[in-house]
């Protein structure tokens, strides 16, 4: 009776059942001591881990270092080697020559200017001093049996220090002094070749003295000298510096240096590639010393910046004989002479200049230099010292020597006015033209 009634009771008022809760927790677990530990061991490990790992890292770094410097110094190495056997074999080659052909006297072939045309054809301003002649040679190819045509363009008084350069079409312009420098009154006058006659024009009349203009083309084709000028009737002291362009038939000409700059003789024109004229020439501070310093004006916006490329500190022993040369790039060359010491060329280095000795003087003056740039990108002088030709190529780093001729003077000494003019032709092959026992003479080294 009890029985029944409490399951009457339990079944009228809820079901018998037991809650499990939810299946998904409200949250984590609260960490318990072990579980704390664990983690902090994970994460020393982890930071044990990286600091090996950044150690190696470290060490794989230095290594890397290492070879790559062995690597550097290992290219540096072969350039250089490189470099050597490309200059001893260069050295090696044959030079082969050429002498002029026609008819001239037993003494020509003195202050001789050498240019190339793109197409290799060689052009040659000279004189015969023994015909009193200004004379001009051509050749259209250096092969055997080809010749070297000399032909006068104008005669009938003294001529000297000619200086010659093309025009894009491969015609000549020469700059030259006309009358005894040294006796009389002298003239600067241009001789052009417009591809069938020779025009002549004036440039100015100067004082005695001795001259050496130096002439090339404008970007816009017109031709134009570098010379100095004296300008008092004593012709002692300073000269000034001047720059004549041609336009028309007219010469401009504007003072780039006036003799309160003291400039001293030695000049040499060429230009950038993006247009600006560059003079070298001597300077010094101090009347009537030697010029002590080797100087760079360059034409910017209408106005002549100056600059010092080399300051003479042997003494003053003088610079001179100066030649300048512009590669397709841009990068500047000048050779000159620096008494007591030899053959010196600056080269350009973004705002300095890398000096260096290309030949030294010994008991006989390493002189009367010409530079060029040849088709590595390097600069290349050829020079007289003692009776003989010399050519000197340089890699970046040094200047490798090489006899071209020997025996080049009468049996007077050396002439001077043969001093040698250095021109590559397209193939990269290095011709000079000088003076050899009183006529004309050129040689090319065969690459």
């Amino acid at each position: 009776m009890k029985t029944t009634l409490l399951l009457a009771l339990l079944a009228a008022n809820a079901p018998l059942a037991y809650s499990q809760g939810p299946i998904s927790p409200s949250g984590a677990p609260a960490p318990t001591m072990k579980s704390l530990q664990e983690l902090w061991d994970n994460m020393e490990e982890v930071k044990a881990q990286n600091t090996f790992t950044a150690f190696k890292l470290d060490l794989v770094q230095q290594q890397n270092s290492l070879l790559q410097s062995d690597i550097a110094t290992l290219q540096q190495q072969n350039q250089a080697l490189t470099s050597l056997l490309a200059a001893n074999a260069a050295a090696d080659l044959p030079w082969s020559f050429r002498s002029a052909g026609g008819t001239y006297s037993s003494n020509a072939g003195s202050y001789s200017s050498l240019a190339i045309t793109p197409d290799g054809q060689i052009r040659v301003s000279l004189v015969d001093e023994g015909a009193s002649t200004l004379s001009y040679a051509r050749a259209t190819a250096w092969r055997a049996g080809s010749s070297l045509i000399l032909e006068p363009i104008t005669t009938g008084d003294t001529f000297s220090s000619t200086s010659i350069a093309l025009d894009a079409a491969g015609n000549p312009a020469i700059a030259y002094i006309q009358g005894d420098p040294l006796s009389a009154a002298p003239t600067l006058k241009c001789a052009r070749f417009n591809g069938t006659a020779w025009s002549f024009t004036t440039v100015q009349s100067l004082r005695i003295g001795f001259y050496k203009p130096s002439i090339a083309f404008t970007p816009s084709g017109q031709p134009a000298i570098a010379y100095e000028d004296y300008p008092n009737a004593s012709n002692v002291g300073p000269k000034a510096l001047r720059y004549a362009v041609l336009d028309g038939s007219t010469w401009t000409i504007n003072t780039v240096l006036d003799p309160t700059g003291a400039f001293y003789g030695g000049t040499a024109l060429a230009y950038y590639p993006d247009g600006r004229a560059a003079i070298t020439y001597g300077g010094s501070t101090t009347i009537p010393a030697f010029h002590r310093t080797l100087n760079l004006a360059v034409l910017e916006s209408g106005t002549w910046t100056h600059s010092v490329v080399e300051h003479d500190s042997t003494g003053g022993q003088g610079m001179g004989e100066m030649s300048l040369a512009i590669s397709p790039g841009g990068k500047c060359a000048i050779s000159y002479f620096l008494g007591g010491i030899g053959i010196k060329c600056a080269i350009s280095n973004g705002g300095t200049w890398d000096v260096s000795t290309v030949a030294a003087s010994d008991i006989y003056p390493a002189q009367y230099s010409t530079v060029s740039f040849s088709q590595n990108g390097h600069p290349a002088v050829a020079y007289a010292q003692r009776n003989n030709i010399l050519f000197a190529s340089y890699n970046g780093a040094w200047w490798t020597r090489t006899t071209v001729d020997t025996a080049v003077s009468t049996a007077s000494g050396f002439n001077p006015y043969s001093a040698p003019s250095l021109a590559f032709m397209p193939d990269g092959a290095p011709v000079i033209s000088y003076q050899y026992q009183g006529a004309l003479r050129l040689a090319k080294r065969h690459p």
